[in-house]
């Protein structure tokens, strides 16, 4: 658990908000990966409040990532930029009254990396190589279960 990542229920009731700002090592969120290298720490900012029943973390984040091309694997770096993004926790779910946001601001991260990158804005100099081994659309035998229909 990192202390500078937590909320207390406590400091929160009567309306009162806890701001989280900071610059965070992809090792503090726990973001070390084989096939994701971060090239920048990641900016958070966030505030975090109680409702009567749920704690709400409201946060932006900003981290550039290099990421292998999917054409020939060099190396691509890419900004990822999450806005806007709420989490909600049960406070009866919350053990002890403190909520580590450090997983849910992971999960976030993660799922705004691309799944795919293309160095050279989208135009990968070696797509040519591998027309040789890819079909021309509409060469070739193609299954096409409802043409009949």
């Amino acid at each position: 658990m990192h202390p500078i990542l937590c909320l207390y229920i406590d400091r929160l009731k009567g309306g009162k908000s806890e701001k989280i700002e900071g610059v965070f090592t992809p090792k503090e969120l726990d973001l070390l990966d084989d096939s994701i290298r971060f090239i920048s720490d990641i900016q958070l900012q966030g505030e975090g409040y109680v409702t009567d029943e749920d704690l709400i973390f409201h946060f932006s984040a900003q981290a550039e990532v290099e990421l292998p091309c999917l054409i020939c694997n060099d190396p691509v770096k890419t900004k990822i930029a999450l806005n806007g993004i709420y989490k909600t926790f049960e406070k009866d779910e919350i053990k002890g009254g403190i909520c580590d946001i450090v997983p849910a601001v992971r999960e976030e991260i993660l799922l705004a990396i691309p799944e795919f990158v293309e160095c050279g804005e989208g135009k990968c100099p070696s797509r040519n190589e591998l027309k040789q081994y890819l079909k021309a659309e509409g060469e070739g035998d193609v299954y096409r279960p409802f043409s009949g229909l």
